[in-house]
């Protein structure tokens, strides 16, 4: 698979991200404080117009499908979806957790957070747990922010777990 002309979306977390990679050159659009997520495609398209990126169907789409927040992950499927039939691109789906293991090796538990719920994620046994505020402060340790960089992309783009039936995944235990 190419390394460039890929489109990621990433609506899971407390922080959204919309990345385009493009001929070795990375746009980043984070969103910190998203309060409705159906305005993705509006967000979008606002975004290549003001990078004047032209997409078409040499582009792969990567979303998100969680585990995280629900409504939020459907609505970047769903916009991913509709992009990708409309384009014609390539659309394939990664997890939080693929990308745990990319952000930090060694890795094994993450606190993340979606809103208002605190998720603990296991990343060896791919489980997630909902915690609760009694609880946080004992796994403080293991707060952890997902980042992106052009490595991160690329691990992802060459990964062999990527998901060609795209759907949301919920979280266990909730």
């Amino acid at each position: 698979m190419s390394l460039t002309n890929c489109i990621f979306f990433d609506f899971s977390l407390d922080q959204k991200y919309i990345l385009i990679l493009s001929q070795d050159k990375l746009y980043k659009k984070k969103l910190d404080n998203l309060k409705i997520s159906e305005n993705i495609a509006n967000i979008f398209f606002e975004f290549i117009k003001e990078n004047q990126i032209k997409i078409d169907n040499s582009f792969s789409l990567f979303v998100n499908v969680g585990p995280g927040n629900m409504i939020a992950i459907r609505n970047s499927v769903v916009f991913t979806k509709i992009l990708s039939l409309i384009l014609g691109c390539k659309l394939l789906g990664f997890s939080n957790y693929q990308l745990l293991r990319f952000n930090k090796k060694n890795l094994s538990k993450a606190l993340l957070s979606t809103g208002t719920r605190n998720l603990l994620f296991d990343i060896s046994l791919k489980k997630t747990k909902k915690l609760y505020d009694n609880e946080i402060s004992k796994l403080k340790n293991y707060k952890y922010k997902i980042s992106y960089n052009k490595k991160i992309l690329k691990n992802l783009i060459m990964s062999k777990n990527l998901v060609k039936k795209v759907f949301p995944i919920s979280y266990s235990d909730v």
